[in-house]
């Protein structure tokens, strides 16, 4: 594991990268698109373990901290999902210049909708999604509910709710994050009704409603023990990195 600076250089972004030991074989190279808010503090754990996992492998792991996010420059605040696009970009590129291979995109959550967006653009061989979420509207209400309690107080004080406030006044923390109204808006925007089959793994939590997606569409590999994107306490998540390994090393691309 070694740290690394990305471009660009007005904003430098911050990433880690797991690579193969001397002697192991190299595969390819495995690009993280990470949760989105909360859930990617949550997810550090299970993040870390999972790349670490496939190094061993042959897999050179590159997990990146977007425009405004964990170590990179720029305030959370002032983050869009353009400039996010931007950030997964150059990410791809040092990943392609770097790893040899074949190239992955990995996404968790959140993610998965800036991945499904550039999913064409960037023409990963596979794409892993773990616990996707594919409608804007659903990201952001996993936002506001964090927002929930808050809410409860705002009202009583005849303030209105917060997804209003945003509208509003255009910026308002929420769990330790300042959300502003265009970023808010860009991620509603997005919307993946119908996941890709081919080249594509989605695993879920076992008992997470299923999504219907109409026949022959992709289903979910449902996962054993917790939803870890939600435990207050660290998860390795051990079972989802031995399931992604299993499918990587067996199916074709």
């Amino acid at each position: 594991m070694r740290p690394l600076v990305l471009s660009p250089a007005d904003a430098p972004l911050f990433a880690v990268v797991h690579e193969p030991a001397t002697g192991v074989a190299r595969r390819g190279g495995i690009l993280l698109v990470p949760p989105i808010g909360e859930e990617l503090n949550r997810c550090r754990l299970a993040i870390a373990a999972a790349a670490r996992r496939w190094a061993t492998g042959g897999w050179t792991t590159l997990v990146v901290d977007l425009y405004g996010t964990g170590d990179s420059a720029g305030d959370f605040g002032e983050a869009t999902v353009e400039r996010w696009y931007e950030d997964l970009r150059g990410a791809w590129r040092w990943l392609r210049e770097h790893a040899g291979g074949e190239s992955v995109l990995w996404a968790l959550r959140g993610g998965a909708l800036l991945a499904l967006s550039l999913r064409e653009e960037l023409q990963p061989r596979r794409l892993v999604l773990w616990a996707p979420v594919v409608t804007g509207r659903e990201a952001v209400d996993a936002v506001l509910r964090l927002a929930t309690a808050a809410d409860a107080l705002a009202q009583r004080q005849g303030k209105p709710p917060a997804r209003e406030r945003i509208r509003d006044e255009g910026l308002v923390e929420i769990g330790g994050y300042r959300w502003s109204e265009t970023l808010l808006s860009g991620l509603e925007a997005l919307r993946h009704d119908a996941l890709p089959v081919k080249g594509v793994l989605w695993l879920d939590a076992a008992g997470r409603a299923e999504r219907r997606l109409g026949p022959g569409a992709l289903s979910p590999q449902t996962v054993e023990g917790a939803a870890f994107w939600r435990t207050a306490e660290p998860v390795a998540a051990e079972a989802w990195a031995a399931a992604t390994e299993s499918w990587l090393q067996a199916e074709a691309p």
